[in-house]
C-alpha cells in the first residue's frame, strides 16, 4: 500500500512540475507582433479635382485638356486632366494642375508665397510624402511621381 501511495505522490509531483514548466514556457513566449499601421508620413493627403476646381477659377486664357494624353519618359501613355487656374485671392498668380483618377497629381504654381504659406494654403505638408520643389517663379508640388515635370516627355498641349 505504501508503494501505491508513493507512486501516486510521485505522479502528482511530476504532473505539478510539468504544469509549472508549461507556465514558464508560456511566460517566456514572445509577445505577439502588432500589425504595422502606416505612419502619417506614409499616407499622402489627397486633394480631389472637385475640391480644387470649386475653390479656384479656371484661367480662360489657356486651353484645358480634360482627359489629356501624357507621355512619360519611359514611353508610357496616360490620360489625365490638365487644367490652368488663376486665384483672385492672391494665393498664387497662375497654376497648372494635373489630375489623375480625380486626384491632384501635380501642381505648378507661380507665387511669391513661402513654402510654409503654400503648405498652409493647400492644407498639406512636405513630410506627408508630398514633394514640394521651389522653381524660378514659384513651386512644383508633386503628389504622384509619375506626373513630376521631369518625368513627363510630352504634355497634352504638345501633341500635333
Amino acid at each position: 500500500m505504501k508503494k501505491v501511495i508513493y507512486s501516486v505522490a510521485l505522479v502528482s509531483l511530476l504532473l505539478a512540475g510539468c504544469g509549472s514548466e508549461e507556465v514558464k514556457q508560456d511566460e517566456a513566449a514572445p509577445a505577439p507582433t502588432k500589425v504595422k499601421e502606416p505612419s502619417k508620413a506614409e499616407v499622402k493627403p489627397e486633394i480631389t479635382f472637385a475640391e480644387f476646381d470649386k475653390k479656384y477659377e479656371r484661367d480662360p486664357e489657356y486651353d484645358s485638356y480634360p482627359d489629356g494624353l501624357f507621355q512619360l519618359k519611359d514611353g508610357t501613355k496616360l490620360n489625365a486632366d490638365y487644367i490652368s487656374y488663376v486665384d483672385d485671392d492672391g494665393f498664387f498668380d497662375y497654376a497648372s494642375a494635373i489630375f489623375y483618377d480625380d486626384k491632384l497629381a501635380n501642381l505648378k504654381i507661380e507665387t511669391t508665397k513661402s513654402a510654409a504659406e503654400v503648405e498652409a494654403g493647400l492644407g498639406i505638408k512636405s513630410t506627408d510624402g508630398v514633394k514640394i520643389d521651389p522653381t524660378r517663379i514659384g513651386f512644383e508640388i508633386t503628389f504622384d511621381e509619375r506626373f513630376a515635370t521631369d518625368n513627363i516627355d510630352r504634355f497634352p498641349n504638345e501633341w500635333d
